[in-house]
């Protein structure tokens, strides 16, 4: 590219400096769904320096509007899945296995103790607590995916 070729669209200074302090801020609907792959702190950060300052400046078509609200819910899975997924194969799929065993554990102690009366009054109270905690986590985990 021939940089001496975009001095012909370049403002002087002084024009510059006027169409920042009057001009109106159209963002297209990537600029509006990248906000979705920032950081919350970033997202943030944004808002509190630049949207502050331009909220009586901005613009937000119809179009953009609508290809926003079309395309939100895809772009808010897909930044989900490039930054959940191996959290979910490494941390939680391992969990759940690990839930289903100890329920395993807990049946077949259950039922090994049937006939011992006394015993299983306290093992029947140990395994409710343990099955309820183990039922408790797993919602927890489902419920944070």
């Amino acid at each position: 590219m021939n940089e001496d070729n975009i001095i012909n669209y370049l403002a002087e200074s002084k024009i510059q400096n006027k169409l920042w302090a009057n001009c109106i801020f159209v963002f297209d609907t990537s600029a509006l769904l990248s906000f979705y792959e920032f950081s919350t702190k970033t997202q943030q950060n944004i808002f509190d320096t630049t949207f502050t300052k331009i909220k009586e400046r901005l613009w937000i078509p119809g179009h953009v509007e609508f290809e926003y609200l079309k395309n939100r819910k895809i772009v808010i899975n897909k930044v989900y899945n490039d930054k959940y997924a191996k959290l979910n194969e490494e941390k939680f799929i391992p969990i759940m296995k690990h839930i289903k065993g100890i329920s395993s554990v807990v049946n077949a102690l259950s039922n090994d103790t049937k006939k011992k009366i006394r015993i299983r009054i306290l093992i029947v109270q140990f395994l409710m607590n343990l099955k309820v905690n183990a039922i408790y986590l797993q919602r927890v985990i489902i419920n944070s995916k």
